[in-house]
């Protein structure tokens, strides 16, 4: 029954107890009570809460799994009693990750009872509960001169919230122009007096932090700030008769993309020593000159970059002056800015080890990984594309324009570079991108590539150093992007059945459109320049990495792509191709999945229809199970997911609709077979169908007044007992200390708990047995004592049992002495006889 449900969920929530704030005053006259839930703070496996009430005599609280809320009467006969008139706060624990709860508490007096109920879920496995949401990612102190400028602040946001802007304000006039995007810009107005200090203050969703502007005397010249470089890269090559080192320098990570992350500022240096480091970077001061000579950088591969959705914010930024000077584990970069003669220094701190030599093809070539797909990627930013992937592992693969085309690719030996600029070497190079092995993502610091064909037939060595220290050395033989039957073709493809209309997230600027199909369900992302609520425009589409989906370019992102509710992370090489008008769409996504593996996707239709009627599931038949007692019979059921409501039948003619999971009948004939059936209903009908029936039989008792004397009252009426053998096993470890019986007498059931060193789950032992008002209560009572959670009467479900009620055991005769309480009556008695204990 429900309330056995309901009961379920409370025994499953141990809490804790704190009292919160002072008594609430005590009133004269007697008033409707108030009672009040408020959550509080959820983990994982917790949620805290606040009950508050006042004008009570009694109040109590049930937490229960899912939105559906127990009545009033419910919670004070089956709740966890709390003290009335109080502020308590609480915390339910060993809840489920990721599911929703709900709250009920309920107060009573003897004017009227009221309750109150929220609903709170808990985080994810692994979510954590205060997460960190603004985070400042530049310098913290900004000096400027006093003629001003104009400035920038680098922040992120980790976890953003829907409807959350940055905002940022200064304390100060002379910084002015204050605007928000990517970054944050502002102004530094020109000082014409003494030296001064200003403070700008970003915030987001309840978090800020400061950042301190300094501003130089007038005809006065600050030196400028330190630079801190966080990341260190270094390189050496000497294919063109010199010695030459490259380094890198930057705040962030370099990123599989050579260039570096978002939010990310980058100094390049390539300079030229007299000799060899022998793993070190040569100690000295190098001035910049396009000479090429020993201690020289040199002007052509030297420049800085600062990375903004995903491109180069202003170019490479090349030096009108510098100076390198390096010492044992130091690294010190001077410069003025061509771009606008700002003046920079550039500190780097830590192990200065490079590989000195050059790249080396191996002598025997072991695949650690083979290659089954070599496929056409396109041009873009990193020269033309390759998308190459086997069992366990993918990467991306660019060659320069002119040694690749979608079918062709240039015989010969490459060397691996990071940054591609093509054109500036006389020797080959080649790059790869977004190298994942087993689903991870690996960073690759040099390598090189061989490529031998026949006619159209090819084979490709790879030996690329990973940063994790492995030598992956993958090789392909076969066609260039023959893509068989896999990727691209009608074999094999996944069909999705609908595609929502989408959902704009105006915060980041795209929209998610929901897609659903037998085995498949995922969420599609596209830049809102691509896309409306209904409409997405035909073309091909790029991957955007981490839903990074800025720009004008058609970009496109997979989130929760799960297949068989197993879920994969898509790949950036991952591509998609829409067709149509843009509202009636054609649209071809192939997935390149962490695992290895290599889907199609497609969808043909309107958005916001489904491609074909997805086939509605029926509901689980309902097991029904029919007790007579007289004339009476109570039919119960077991709850079914997905349910409505209830229609119940009873011989074919007599039918009801209810919500509950019983159905109580009186005045039936005696000694008469009744067969009835339960169908249960959809809530969603556009998901589910009705179940096929459930049925049982029940007959009724013979006629007690069958030529005889006819009877009198409730008191002393014949009844049985049952031992209930399936609720230890429903109510998980730990309840097997307890015995589980239920009292029936007509339309009558009372169900109580009782210590099973009292019980031999076939017999109790002899004794008079007190109710307590809790389980919890029975738990600290290992006395004669037992707990009575359930109580129908007439087949109405009534007001808790009273503490006054007993249950007395002499050998084989039982008698329950029951005081309940009806709302608006009071307290009533009735009397059970049993005579032994049935299983």
């Amino acid at each position: 029954m429900k309330i056995k449900n309901l009961l379920l969920a409370l025994f499953a929530l141990p809490l804790l107890f704190v009292a919160c704030d002072k008594d609430n005053p005590v009133v004269d006259e007697v008033k409707n009570p108030t009672v009040a839930v408020t959550a509080g703070e959820a983990t994982e496996s917790t949620i805290a809460f606040t009950v508050v009430s006042t004008d009570a005599e009694k109040v109590a609280y049930l937490v229960v799994e899912g939105t559906e809320a127990p009545t009033a009467s419910e919670v004070l006969t089956n709740g966890t009693a709390v003290e009335a008139n109080k502020c308590v706060e609480l915390t339910a624990t060993e809840l489920k990750a990721e599911t929703e709860y709900t709250i009920v508490a309920a107060a009573q007096n003897s004017k009227a009872v009221v309750k109150a109920t929220v609903t709170k879920t808990t985080l994810k496995a692994g979510e954590d509960p205060n997460p960190d949401y603004l985070t400042l990612t530049s310098a913290a102190e900004m000096s400027f001169s006093a003629e001003g400028g104009n400035g920038e602040i680098a922040y992120e946001i980790t976890n953003p919230v829907d409807g959350e802007q940055v905002s940022a304000t200064a304390n100060v006039e002379w910084i002015s122009d204050i605007a928000v995007s990517q970054k944050i810009t502002f102004t530094v107005a020109a000082n014409d007096g003494a030296a001064r200090d200003g403070k700008i203050t970003v915030s987001y969703y309840g978090e800020s932090f400061d950042v301190t502007v300094k501003q130089a005397a007038a005809g006065a010249t600050p030196d400028p700030e330190a630079w801190v470089a966080s990341h260190f890269y270094a390189d050496f090559d000497d294919s063109e008769g010199f010695n030459m080192y490259a380094i890198m320098l930057g705040d962030k990570e370099f990123g599989n993309s050579g260039w570096g992350v978002d939010g990310g500022t980058y100094y390049t240096i390539c300079f030229v020593p007299v000799t060899k480091g022998n793993g070190k970077l040569p100690n000295g001061t190098y001035v910049l000159d396009g000479s090429y000579t020993a201690g020289t950088i040199i002007v052509d591969y030297s420049y800085r970059h600062i990375m903004e959705n995903g491109q180069l914010k202003y170019g490479m930024e090349i030096f009108k002056e510098a100076n390198l000077i390096i010492s044992d584990g130091k690294i010190e970069f001077n410069a003025v800015m061509d771009r606008d003669d700002s003046v920079v220094k550039v500190v780097y701190e830590g192990d200065l080890s490079v590989e000195d030599g050059g790249s080396q093809k191996p002598s025997e070539f072991g695949a650690t990984h083979t290659a089954d797909k070599w496929l056409w990627g396109g041009s873009s930013t990193y020269g033309n594309k390759y998308m190459v992937s086997g069992e366990g592992f993918s990467l991306d693969v660019h060659f320069q324009p002119a040694n690749a085309t979608e079918t062709a690719i240039t015989a010969g030996e490459y060397i691996w570079t990071t940054t591609t600029m093509w054109g500036y070497n006389d020797f080959e190079e080649f790059t790869t991108r977004t190298l994942t092995v087993d689903g991870v993502s690996v960073a690759v610091d040099s390598g090189m590539a061989v490529v031998v064909n026949e006619g159209e037939e090819y084979h490709i060595e790879l030996t690329l150093d990973g940063r994790d220290g492995f030598t992956y050395m993958i090789e392909y033989n076969g066609k260039i992007n023959d893509k068989g039957e896999d990727v691209g073709g009608n074999d094999g493809a996944m069909v999705v059945n609908s595609l929502a209309e989408g959902t704009h997230n105006s915060s980041y600027g795209f929209y998610t459109f929901k897609a659903e199909g037998d085995n498949l369900t995922f969420d599609l992302l596209i830049n809102d320049k691509q896309s409306g609520v209904s409409a997405i425009n035909p073309g091909d589409y790029q991957y955007a990495p981490m839903k990074s989906l800025v720009g004008n370019e058609p970009y496109f992102f997979l989130d929760n792509f799960k297949i068989d509710n197993v879920k994969y992370t898509p790949q950036i090489n991952s591509t998609m191709t829409v067709a149509g008008d843009g509202t009636n769409v054609d649209i071809t996504i192939n997935v390149y999945a962490n695992t290895g593996e290599q889907f199609v996707v497609k969808y043909a239709g309107k958005i916001g229809d489904s491609a074909g009627e997805a086939e509605l599931t029926k509901l689980d038949t309902p097991t029904v199970m029919g007790i007579a007692e007289g004339n009476a019979a109570t039919v119960s059921w077991n709850d079914i997911a997905g349910a409505k409501d209830y229609t119940v039948t009873l011989n074919g003619t007599d039918v009801q609709t209810v919500t509950t999971a019983y159905v109580v009948y009186q005045d039936l004939a005696y000694s008469t077979t009744y067969t009835v059936s339960v169908v249960a209903n959809p809530a969603d009908a556009t998901v589910n169908v009705a179940s096929d029936a459930g049925t049982a039989t029940f007959t009724t008792g013979a006629d007690p007044n069958a030529g005889g004397n006819e009877g009198g009252d409730d008191a002393g009426a014949a009844a049985t007992i049952k031992f209930v053998t399936d609720l230890s096993a429903q109510y998980g470890a730990g309840y097997d200390m307890y015995c589980y019986y239920q009292i029936t007498s007509g339309s009558d059931v009372v169900g109580f708990w009782i210590f099973n060193n009292k019980s031999d789950k076939t017999s109790l032992y002899d004794g008079t047995y007190t109710n307590v008002n809790s389980l919890n209560t029975l738990a600290s009572n290992t006395g004669s004592a037992f707990y009575i959670d359930q109580v129908i009467i007439d087949g109405v479900e009534n007001g808790g049992a009273q503490t006054t009620s007993t249950l007395t055991i002499e050998g084989d005769n039982i008698t329950l002495n029951l005081d309940y309480n009806v709302i608006g009556e009071g307290v009533m008695s009735r009397e059970y006889v049993c005579n032994g204990v049935t299983m």
